[in-house]
């Protein structure tokens, strides 16, 4: 049968149905549903549009249940045929519900203003009155001015002799009783005035005292007025907010997969022809039954699966060590965000693991390197005179000790809080030595002094010391009421551990990013240590060794790190598997104090006739233990490596290094630093590397003595000592 139209239809992707979508470090992965698509017979022309820009052409897969068998499939980016204010439109706020102001002068809101309604009325008669006053004044005025002009009028001719006193009688009497009408007036004026002053003066005294009762009464309406004018300019501006950050969204282009279908008649999609490869026609259970095509529908139901770089997730972790039992806590989150233009509804969220990546740390320990030297040969080698200096002068690199003492000043002030945690728990330590508790101890100790050693006897003390501590630092803490965090499940599948957001959410394009806790750890396993490598910095650093002792891969990221309580600021940690460690740097420790001596240098020649130069370097490191436990310590210093034969390198002190993997005890027992600081060892490693294992006790001190030798022909100058 032929068909001479293609029947088309459009389909806008936010119309669709998301039904899952899988945030991965570096892409997110999105499945949607299309369902009841209805087709025609022949062929049919669907055009799915609206897909971000950053869509991944190649990982578009369109696959579905229906009568109807799939032919092509083309993708691209189009330009952007929408307005964005025909998606958006801007909620106008309708004028009727603006809040109307409380301006009714008329409603005394139950406030008595009958003394100030006398008061008008009082004002009112006595305005008549001087109205009316006024005008008899008036008339009285002008009458006399018309009596005086009628006299001037009169002409003597045209008058009678025997009426002129008649005439002047009345106008003696007329001008009489009008003067006294408008004298009477005006008294009258002059007091209505004085009276209405004094009304007036009193009727202002009453709407005063009347507003401030009306206004009293009226305020928890007006109040409760203004909050809603205030809360409808939030939502104004709420709603601006929302339509910006959508804008910003607002894709210029966007993806667009075309799918073209041949639509089954009945008959056709009856035959066994219609299952046939490539074809969408199903008459087994489908494999996915979300998207089963309905009973009694015409319609194909397509599913549609792509990826998109716009959304990501990383790893953010708050970690908490507690030094005094050696031990913390990390909280495993997961910050995840949409920078696509589309709108995920409802659907449900899976991060997965299977790849992350991770920064540095702010400052890293010092890292000695070989420090190989050599023979000056005859032709000089190109060695300048300002070179030679260091082997004079002394035997570091101040080019290279400024270089690493000047990024310890970055982080001086997340130091400085460390420093002050430090101070609290030596604080808190003497108080806790000074108890009852110390009392008990030392009675024990009192009692086994002659079967438990020394050495156990301090490690029972530093316990008791760190289970006090941990007591009192816990009970601060309630534990009861504490909110707790909905967690993910995690699924492992190969080298990909996914964890499933539960429930299902809504992720619309944003530029915040949100966080979810995966889980919630105890770190039971840490090590604290001090490194010192005096030759580069005279500092001791702290730092702890983590194992991971829970079933959860760590992924690197960064982590909000708090030490016994104080946040230190923000550090990184890299990856690490189950039952791994991994270091971390906690900065500088001010409570071991540390020396580092210039060097000294002898000069010998010895030799009868195979005469040769001998130079002995000294260098002397004091370490003083100001805290009130004992301390683990490791010092890294070096010697020279020779790479000429005829240059040889010597260790005198410490005696018993001659060779790389040497060792050799210090302290006491040792072969050498006798005193009550403490024990420790000293080894010889690759590269000229000498390594100190020292624990030194409270309040002591312990000086480090460091002394080779340089033997060369007479003659021979040192290339390298730089």
């Amino acid at each position: 049968m032929a068909f001479d139209s293609v029947h088309t239809a459009e389909i806008f992707l936010r119309d669709t149905v998301t039904k899952s979508v899988t945030l991965g470090p570096q892409r997110a992965t999105i499945f949607r549903e299309l369902r009841d698509i209805q087709i025609k017979p022949g062929p049919n022309e669907i055009t799915i549009y609206g897909l971000d820009a950053t869509v991944d052409l190649d990982s578009i897969r369109v696959a579905g249940l229906g009568s109807a068998t799939i032919t092509d499939i083309q993708t691209e980016i189009v330009s952007q045929k929408e307005e964005f204010s025909d998606v958006h439109p801007s909620e106008d706020d309708d004028e009727g519900d603006e809040v109307p102001d409380l301006d009714d002068s008329n409603d005394n809101h139950g406030v008595d203003r009958s003394a100030l309604t006398k008061a008008e009325e009082v004002m009112k008669e006595l305005e008549e009155k001087l109205f009316l006053t006024r005008k008899e004044e008036e008339t009285a005025t002008v009458s006399l001015d018309v009596l005086d002009g009628y006299g001037k009028s009169v002409v003597a001719r045209t008058m009678d002799v025997s009426k002129v006193q008649d005439y002047l009688k009345l106008y003696a009497e007329e001008r009489a009783r009008l003067t006294a009408i408008k004298y009477k007036a005006s008294h009258a004026v002059s007091d209505l005035n004085t009276e209405l002053d004094k009304e007036r003066n009193k009727k202002k005294q009453l709407e005063v005292t009347f507003k401030r009762a009306r206004d009293a009464a009226t305020k928890p309406d007006r109040e409760s007025r203004a909050r809603k004018r205030r809360q409808r300019q939030l939502e104004r501006l709420e709603k601006q907010r929302k339509q910006a950050e959508l804008s910003k969204f607002w894709p210029l282009r966007v993806g667009q997969v075309v799918l073209h279908l041949d639509g089954f008649t009945d008959t056709a999609a009856a035959s066994p022809q219609s299952s046939r490869r490539c074809s969408i026609v199903s008459s087994k259970k489908p494999e996915r039954p979300d998207i089963a095509n309905p009973q009694g529908s015409d319609g194909v139901n397509l599913s549609l699966t792509y990826v998109t770089t716009a959304a990501t997730w990383t790893p953010r972790y708050e970690l908490s060590l507690k030094t005094p039992t050696s031990s913390g806590s990390i909280v495993y989150r997961a910050e995840y965000h949409n920078f696509s233009s589309e709108t995920w509804r409802d659907a449900k969220v899976t991060l997965s693991t299977s790849q992350t990546s991770f920064s540095g740390l702010y400052e890293k320990i010092p890292e000695l390197r070989p420090w190989n030297i050599k023979l000056l040969k005859d032709s000089g080698d190109g060695i300048s005179e300002s070179h030679m200096r260091h082997w004079k002068g002394g035997l570091e690199n101040q080019a290279v000790i400024k270089a690493k003492v000047r990024p310890a000043t970055a982080n001086a002030h997340s130091l400085q809080g460390y420093q002050m945690q430090l101070m609290l728990l030596e604080q808190n330590k003497r108080r806790l030595l000074m108890g009852s508790q110390q009392q008990q101890i030392m009675a024990q100790r009192q009692q086994t002094a002659g079967t438990i050693p020394e050495s156990e006897e301090y490690e029972s003390d530093k316990e008791c010391e760190m289970e006090e501590e941990a007591l009192d630092l816990d009970t601060h803490s309630n534990q009861a009421n504490v909110l707790a965090f909905q967690e993910s499940s995690r699924q492992d599948y190969g080298l990909t551990t996914t964890y499933d957001i539960p429930g299902h959410r809504t992720l619309p394009p944003s530029s915040l990013k949100r966080r979810h806790v995966i889980a919630e750890l105890e770190l039971s396993k840490i090590v604290f240590s001090h490194v010192i490598i005096p030759k580069l910095r005279d500092a001791a650093f702290l730092k702890a060794i983590i194992t991971n002792t829970s079933s959860v891969a760590l992924l690197g990221g960064r982590a909000g790190l708090t030490l016994d309580g104080t946040f230190l600021g923000n550090t990184a940690i890299p990856d690490c598997s189950p039952s791994a460690s991994f270091s971390l740097s906690l900065g500088v420790d001010p409570g071991i104090q540390v020396t580092y001596a210039k060097p000294t240098v002898r000069r010998e020649t010895s030799g009868l006739f195979n005469k040769e130069d001998r130079a002995i370097f000294t260098r002397m490191c004091r370490i003083t233990n100001t805290k009130t436990t004992a301390v683990n310590i490791v010092i890294l210093d070096q010697v020279p490596v020779s790479e000429d034969e005829r240059l040889r390198i010597n260790i005198l002190e410490p005696k018993g290094l001659y060779k790389e993997g040497d060792s050799a005890k210090i302290g006491a027992g040792g072969s050498s630093l006798t005193g009550d600081w403490g024990t420790g060892t000293v080894s010889l490693s690759k590269g000229g590397e000498l390594r100190w294992h020292l624990e030194v006790e409270k309040g002591k001190e312990v000086r480090l003595a460091l002394d080779y030798e340089a033997r060369m022909p007479t003659g021979q100058k040192i290339v390298g000592m730089d």
